[in-house]
């Protein structure tokens, strides 16, 4: 049984950039951008959800929550278009595993098929679980939509208390993708592209690379984005209110 290990917003960097592109306001604007989009109406998902207070998730004031934008107008979740076969998912997961609590990840077609489901130790301390497509299977077909939901199995043999959250991608198509990796390949500045393209998933993945080789100029913008995010919940967590960046603030990082 796999046990990844939580990750989490890293407020100790401070945003220092070298060489900036001072467009100001430009992560704000494209926060709007993502969720003022026409509002789903062939999907439907939740992003967020509390978890039952009985069994084996402990009441939490805080919810599970799916790191994708949802439309502003109706709190639900958009099909996210992705341009990798190999997708990767986050979610925020309020409760402490301690040994006794599941999580599933499962994956479905748009024939109703589940393709692939994989369950996961909730490690001991709340947090980020990220969830990558495997590479040992098939990846997202061209064009196709898929299902994905995440859920906690707070009492295992009664599903129905589970804390719950899913949505929806879908991979582009080849003449889509071949658009875009010919804009990536043109520029210096990759998750810019990503971002301007709306494409939400490969943006989360990039800026993740990125934060890792480079935190003090890319962390601000990860912790900005993930911010928004858990803001969408009905249940504020306490990353939502302290030590969150001013997205309208925060410049475009140029490159090295």
């Amino acid at each position: 049984m796999a046990s990844p290990t939580p990750a989490s917003l890293d407020f100790s960097a401070a945003p220092l950039y070298a060489q900036t592109n001072r467009q100001e306001g430009y992560w704000n604007n494209l926060w709007r951008r993502f969720t003022g989009r026409p509002s789903p109406t062939a999907t439907s998902g939740s992003t967020s959800k509390g978890g039952a207070n009985h069994d084996r998730c402990v009441y939490t004031t805080e919810e599970l929550v799916a790191l994708v934008p949802a439309s502003a107008e109706t709190g639900i979740p958009y099909l996210e278009p992705v341009l990798t076969g190999y997708p990767t998912w986050w979610f925020y997961v309020p409760y402490e595993g301690n040994g006794r609590l599941e999580a599933e990840f499962v994956l479905i077609d748009s024939a109703e098929t589940i393709l692939y489901e994989k369950s996961i130790e909730v490690p001991p301390e709340p947090g980020l679980i990220e969830i990558s497509w495997p590479e040992t299977e098939a990846p997202l077909a061209p064009g196709e939509i898929y299902r994905w939901v995440f859920s906690i199995r707070c009492n295992p043999s009664n599903r129905s208390g589970d804390a719950t959250v899913n949505g929806w991608v879908q991979r582009a198509t080849p003449d889509e993708a071949a658009a875009l990796m010919a804009d990536l390949s043109a520029t210096q500045n990759p998750y810019q592209v990503l971002a301007d393209s709306l494409y939400w998933f490969d943006l989360l993945a990039e800026l993740n690379t990125l934060k890792s080789t480079d935190p003090q100029r890319f962390s601000p913008l990860w912790n900005g984005l993930l911010c928004q995010v858990y803001a969408q919940s009905d249940r504020l967590t306490p990353l939502t209110t302290n030590n969150c960046p001013d997205l309208s603030t925060l410049p475009i990082p140029a490159p090295n």
